[in-house]
């Protein structure tokens, strides 16, 4: 991780777009949580509905393409653990290493979204970012199929951060889930405690998520495939 680069570079994004002044966007602390997340389950693919100006996207990115954690750089040097019998145990359970790729999907992006996401592709490159004008629900209509044969036995982390209307929301967390989502992160579940009831309703219709929750901030919760 790089934290200077990081400020260096949302600096410059939030300066291109100009931010929004229309509604809060996501704070440090739970952008970095989808960082750590990504850092710990290595996805083939993060697919974000919900963009904005981009700061999760900026910080998805890095935390896709920085090298912490994914091509050897880490905390500890050295052997990780002194307990070979422990170690064999952790490596079967450990997630491979994957050239991830983020998908982020709006229909109405704020402030001078173009220029915004020509510098994201700049930065981390067209392969690595792609970005999708459309509703998605009409985005889970085009391409979940194409996006099941591509990624299909790979790990895919969800981000639901868009339209959170009732219905909509709920559309996006089991579209997620039809496409094979193996971790669906939805945002605000304090801020719209609807958004909060929406999760725990999904897992009592869904046997195979479990649900976990930050009730701090303005609240997170992750649904993971048991």
């Amino acid at each position: 991780m790089d934290l200077a680069n990081i400020q260096k570079r949302l600096a410059k994004l939030k300066k291109i777009t100009g931010a929004s002044d229309r509604t809060g966007w996501m704070v440090d602390e739970v952008s970095f949580i989808i960082y750590s997340l990504i850092k710990f389950y290595k996805p083939s693919l993060v697919l974000q509905i919900g963009h904005l100006w981009g700061k999760s996207a900026l910080v998805s990115m890095e935390a896709l393409t920085d090298g912490f954690l994914m091509d050897g750089a880490r905390i500890e040097k050295g052997a990780l653990s002194g307990d070979k019998k422990f170690l064999a145990f952790v490596k079967t359970k450990w997630p491979k290493n994957s050239r991830g790729h983020l998908i982020s999907v709006d229909a109405f992006p704020y402030g001078n979204w173009k220029k915004g996401i020509s510098y994201l592709q700049k930065v981390y490159g067209k392969d690595r970012f792609e970005f999708v004008v459309e509703k998605s629900d009409e985005f889970f209509k085009a391409k979940s199929e194409e996006l099941r044969k591509v990624y299909g036995g790979d790990i895919i982390l969800g981000v639901v951060d868009g339209d959170h209307s009732y219905e909509a929301c709920m559309k996006d967390i089991t579209n997620m889930a039809k496409l094979g989502a193996d971790h669906i992160v939805v945002d605000d579940i304090m801020w719209l405690p609807h958004i909060n009831y929406i999760c725990e309703k999904f897992v009592k219709t869904h046997k195979d998520y479990k649900l976990s929750t930050f009730y701090v901030y303005n609240g997170l919760a992750v649904l993971s495939k048991r």
